[in-house]
């Protein structure tokens, strides 16, 4: 994936998503962000997915609520 950056801008060029561990660094807005990704994207894995606690403890429930609703479509 191309990527140039500045001394105040990033550009990065789109590209197919394809599996990777993620690691979140502790911050929940990476670990459901790409929770979402991974809806999508097979093989999305989060090095700490229990970082989400801090700001919604049943995210990773819902999450898979909502794919299991899915699958009934």
């Amino acid at each position: 994936m191309p990527v140039s950056t500045g001394r105040d801008w990033i550009e990065i060029h789109p590209a197919e998503p394809r599996a990777a561990e993620i690691a979140c660094h502790g911050d929940h807005r990476i670990a459901m962000s790409f929770s979402v990704t991974g809806l999508r994207t097979p093989g999305i894995t989060l090095d700490e997915p229990g970082c989400v606690k801090k700001t919604f403890p049943g995210f990773h429930q819902a999450l898979a609520d909502l794919r299991a609703g899915w699958a009934l479509s």
